[in-house]
């Protein structure tokens, strides 16, 4: 891959919902974090978003080229 940047980290407005997927707009984003709505996540402690897998791929993709 040559040239390849992330645009969208996280999707603010597109939440998870967290149980039900028929309401869970994050699925629906291109972001590389979960948004969640008046809660912090559990990763990293006091930000609103957890990582979701392409996180750690984009972040292994650049520490190796």
């Amino acid at each position: 891959m040559r040239n390849n940047t992330t645009a969208t980290v996280a999707t603010r407005g597109c939440s998870t919902s967290g149980a039900d997927p028929r309401e869970d707009l994050d699925l629906a984003s291109y972001g590389i974090v979960k948004v969640h709505e008046g809660r912090p996540g559990s990763t990293f402690p006091g930000l609103p978003w957890d990582p979701k897998e392409a996180f750690a791929a984009v972040g292994e993709y650049y520490r190796t080229h």
